[in-house]
């Protein structure tokens, strides 16, 4: 049966329209107004405030502040959402929002949002594949599940929610396999050594081409092969640092010279992402680096720069790490941000407690922390001695 004052209601979208016409007026006024419903119960409860608000137009009452829907939020507040974010970040962000969250919860008003919803949100992906990659991951889901959470965060802190999300409810995370990416310590000295190997850049820049082109344009002997070398030998600096400090991508390459202090023996910095203070001894290695680039005939504020003196981009790291484990033969996943694991995995090898590694990793609770420190090889064979 048709509710007296609903005009239309599309259940898919939850879009819904109220019509009334105003008593006393011959049929000639109507009232019309557009809402967005979360189910049958909402629906006659709005219908109900919306009729009581046309015939008791004198009545005082303060109107319910307006909850809005998921969609709603993020056309009003992602700016607000979004301003800490880097680039990066807030790009993925927006895909997660447009291909996953939206299409499901978007109609949904925020504090009508429970585990159920994100349960719906899960199994949707499972079920869903990206291109040749298959199946999406289980890190991948949660990242999506955690993004939820921050914007139901975010508008419980602006007084859009008067209750904090999921306060009585755990979510649904999927568990994830532990990321075992790090390198050894003789991995790690390897990879950095490939950067003094000419002959083996050469090689590998001689087998690109005959991948890539019909014909040979550039020998591996030519001097523009020469010259690119010379670019990735100069980057050598940058990768040692991100070995020795555990410093995130974006430290790395904005990190100046005035958080160096190569008299104490310490980097000094706030971590762009945690806001918290680091101090990082620098070790024998990585001074012998940040000298190099302290004598380069370069004036520039940002300690690893490229020969223009600039930082260097995301697209250079990345491609003259994929030269270097290719000149190496590390085939295996390992990816930029893994060095930084790497620099937690030997420290915690060599009994650094986890509150030490907290504060030189800049994490803001040693739960993540943990999530690095797991027993090496030499951890192991110690315990197999003590076993006997």
């Amino acid at each position: 049966m048709k509710l007296t004052g609903l005009k239309s209601y599309n259940k898919k979208t939850k879009r819904t329209v109220f019509e009334v016409i105003v008593p006393g007026t011959g049929s000639r006024k109507r009232i019309r107004k557009v809402v967005y419903v979360d189910g049958w119960d909402d629906l006659q409860e709005k219908r109900k405030a919306f009729r009581d608000a046309v015939l008791h137009p004198d009545r005082e009452s303060a109107p319910p502040t307006a909850i809005p829907t998921l969609h709603e939020y993020k056309s009003a507040h992602w700016e607000s959402y979004a301003s800490r974010l880097s680039p990066e970040k807030r790009r993925s962000d927006e895909a997660i929002l447009k291909l996953h969250l939206l299409p499901i919860l978007g109609n949904t008003h925020i504090d009508k949002i429970t585990t159920a919803h994100v349960e719906d949100v899960i199994a949707a992906m499972k079920k869903k594949t990206h291109g040749e990659k298959g199946r999406y991951s289980n890190a991948y889901i949660n990242t999506v599940v955690h993004l939820l959470r921050g914007i139901l965060f975010h508008a419980y802190r602006r007084r859009v929610l008067s209750d904090p999300p999921f306060a009585r409810e755990k979510l649904p995370l999927l568990p994830e396999a532990p990321v075992q990416n790090e390198l050894t310590a003789a991995e790690r000295d390897q990879l950095l050594a490939s950067f003094e190997n000419e002959q083996g850049f050469r090689e590998h820049f001689g087998k690109i081409i005959a991948l890539n082109t019909k014909k040979k344009i550039f020998k591996p002997t030519s001097e523009y092969v020469t010259y690119y070398y010379e670019r990735f030998r100069w980057s050598q600096p940058l990768f040692t640092a991100a070995f020795f400090t555990g410093l995130r991508y974006t430290d790395l390459r904005f990190l100046k010279w005035s958080s160096v202090d190569l008299k104490a023996g310490v980097i000094r910095l706030v971590m762009r992402k945690t806001k918290r203070a680091v101090t990082i001894p620098i070790t024998p290695r990585l001074r012998e680096a940040l000298q190099e680039c302290r004598k380069r005939a370069i004036v520039s504020e940002y300690v690893l720069v490229t020969p223009e003196g600039k930082p260097y981009s995301k697209a250079t790291i990345m491609r003259y790490f994929k030269i270097a484990k290719a000149i190496e033969g590390i085939k295996r996943r390992f990816r930029f941000h893994d060095q930084r694991h790497t620099f937690a995995s030997i420290l915690a090898t060599k009994g650094i407690n986890a509150f030490t590694l907290r504060d030189l990793l800049g994490h803001t609770s040693v739960r993540t922390t943990e999530r690095y420190s797991r027993p090496g090889a030499e951890t192991l064979a110690a315990v197999e001695r003590a076993l006997g």
